[in-house]
């Protein structure tokens, strides 16, 4: 089960000035890969190709495609100071909502808001089975990061509107 060189291409680079190799790959089990050699010097040390899917249904969907790195670099940072600023502003209340809980099903309700959130409890029970204390908080921990804003701040409010 090897990757086979299924088609190539040439297309003008981001600037126009040159070109870009598109190379694409399949294997048996249908899977396809595209790889870009960029032949122009001053694309290169500008773009990069970023294949975050923008829109479209599986098998037609529309990637992002040439992007300045320094743009990517400043949506990082953007991102990483959103992070910075969620977690300054709910991290702490949202280590006490979990704090002393007798039981994973607790965890759960929490973690998912009585279930509006994933995962299912059969399927957090799968993901969780085994689990050490350290282990389970690790887990519940990684449910914390900035794409997860309104959970964060669901299961946070709970806790502040039980406090009261």
């Amino acid at each position: 089960m090897s990757w086979e060189e299924s088609g190539k291409r040439r297309l003008p680079c981001p600037c126009g000035k040159g070109e870009v190799e598109e190379t694409c790959f399949s294997d048996d089990w249908n899977r396809y890969e595209t790889r870009r050699e960029v032949h122009c010097e001053d694309c290169r040390e500008r773009y990069v190709y970023d294949s975050s899917v923008i829109h479209g249904n599986p098998g037609d969907e529309v990637e992002r495609g040439w992007v300045l790195k320094s743009t990517l670099e400043a949506e990082r940072r953007e991102a990483a100071s959103r992070e910075e600023d969620l977690r300054a502003r709910y991290y702490a209340a949202w280590k006490s909502r979990f704090k002393g809980l007798r039981s994973k099903k607790d965890v759960w309700k929490i973690l998912t808001v009585n279930g509006r959130f994933y995962p299912s409890l059969q399927i957090f029970y799968k993901h969780t089975k085994g689990f050490s204390e350290a282990e389970l908080q690790n887990y519940v921990d990684s449910f914390f990061r900035y794409s997860d804003k309104n959970r964060i701040v669901a299961i946070c409010e709970e806790g502040h509107r039980q406090a009261e």
